[in-house]
């Protein structure tokens, strides 16, 4: 006879399509069990929610944030655009 656990992991497998299978393998290999199930106690965790991002999305996130940084202050950027304070704080 089967193990009732041993079924209900091939069914979720099975249930998976290839690119989700290898990433919770992926996780399972890189996190353990114990990392994984402490990352499904912290739903609202801003980590928690990165994590969740596809690829794309947090290359994007990457660029946005790289792109900030070369960017007018937003305290500059809100209060003083037209001042010459401002032209000179930017970074190249």
């Amino acid at each position: 006879m089967e193990d009732p656990l041993e079924a209900t992991w091939h069914m979720i497998y099975k249930s998976l399509n290839k690119k989700y299978s290898e990433a919770l393998i992926s996780l399972l290999l890189q996190e353990g069990a114990r990392g994984v199930l402490a990352l499904s106690g912290r739903k609202d965790d801003l980590d928690s929610l990165l994590l969740q991002l596809l690829k794309e999305e947090k290359e994007r996130l990457i660029d946005l944030h790289e792109a900030k940084k070369g960017a007018v202050s937003e305290e500059c950027a809100v209060e003083d655009v037209a001042s010459l304070n401002c032209k000179k704080s930017r970074t190249a």
